[in-house]
C-alpha cells in the first residue's frame, strides 16, 4: 500500500538564489498528477521571478523609507500596505534591508500560493499544499481529508536543531532572525492564517524592544515562538506569554 508521504510531489523552485520548496499531496502520484504539478511549478517560478525583477531596484536605495516609496506599481499595493502596517508599529530607523527583503519574500509566496496553489486543493486529487522558504511556509489542506501539516522551527545557528512544532491544517509560519544592539529577542516565529501578515508581526517583533513586542503579542492575541537565548524562550499562545526553556525535539 502506498504511505501518504511517498503520495507528496516535492520540488526545489530557485528564483535569484533563493530555494522555495513546493509540496503537493495527492491521493494517486499518476501523469495527470505530475502534469498538474509541473505546470503549477511553472507558474510559481515565472511568478515569482516576476516580482523579483520588479522589487529588486528598490532595495538598492538602502534606506527603508526611499524602499517603500520606490513600491509604485499597482499590482504592489497590497505589499505597500503591509509595510505601512509594521512602519505606523516601529521607528522606521530600525527596519533594515534584511527585514524589507523578507517581507518582500513572505508577500510574494502568499501571493504564489494564492493564485496557484490554493486553487489546487479544490482538485478531486489534491489533499495539500504547501510553499516553503528559510522557514517561512504557507499551507493548505483539503476540506474533505484529515491530514494536518506539522511544521517545525528551527535554531537560528544550528538548522538542524528543533525548537518547536505545529500543526496546521492551513495557516503559515513566518520568522525573522536578527542580531541588534541591546536586543534580546534574536529569533521571532509568528503563526496566522496568512504568511505575509505572520511575517509583518515578525518584523514587527524585530524592530521593538521585547517589552514592546510582548505588550502588543498581548494585545493582538499572537501566537508563536520568541528566541531570547539557544536555552530560553517566550511562547506565544494567542496572547498569552509563557517562559520556559528550550527543549530540542
Amino acid at each position: 500500500m502506498t504511505t501518504l508521504e511517498s503520495k507528496f510531489m516535492t520540488r526545489i523552485v530557485n528564483v535569484a538564489g533563493t530555494p522555495f520548496t513546493i509540496k503537493m499531496g495527492v491521493v494517486t502520484p499518476d501523469d495527470q498528477a505530475h502534469t498538474l504539478f509541473d505546470q503549477t511549478l511553472s507558474n510559481i517560478r515565472h511568478f515569482l521571478r516576476h516580482v523579483n525583477k520588479i522589487t529588486t531596484p528598490t532595495l538598492n536605495a538602502g534606506n527603508p523609507i526611499e524602499t517603500r516609496q520606490a513600491l509604485t506599481k499597482q499590482e504592489l499595493v497590497p505589499l505597500q500596505h503591509q509595510f505601512m502596517f509594521v512602519d505606523n508599529a516601529t521607528p522606521a530607523t530600525l527596519m533594515t534591508d534584511g527585514i524589507t527583503y523578507t517581507m518582500i519574500q513572505q508577500w510574494a509566496m502568499q501571493q504564489a500560493y494564492r493564485k496557484y496553489l490554493a486553487p489546487l486543493l479544490s482538485h478531486k486529487h489534491v489533499f495539500a499544499v504547501a510553499i516553503e522558504s528559510s522557514g517561512n511556509v504557507q499551507v493548505g489542506t483539503a476540506a474533505d481529508t484529515a491530514f494536518t501539516w506539522t511544521l517545525g522551527v528551527t535554531s537560528r545557528r544550528h538548522q538542524q536543531t528543533m525548537l518547536a512544532v505545529y500543526s496546521l491544517r492551513n495557516g503559515a509560519l513566518a520568522t525573522q532572525r536578527f542580531d541588534r544592539a541591546n536586543q534580546k529577542i534574536t529569533q521571532a516565529t509568528i503563526v496566522s492564517r496568512d504568511l505575509a501578515e505572520a511575517g509583518a508581526w515578525a518584523a514587527i517583533a524585530a524592530a521593538t524592544s521585547e517589552s514592546e513586542f510582548l505588550r502588543i503579542a498581548v494585545i493582538q492575541r499572537l501566537s508563536g515562538l520568541l528566541i531570547s537565548s539557544e536555552q530560553e524562550s517566550q511562547s506565544l499562545e494567542r496572547g498569552i506569554v509563557l517562559q520556559h526553556q528550550l527543549v530540542a525535539v
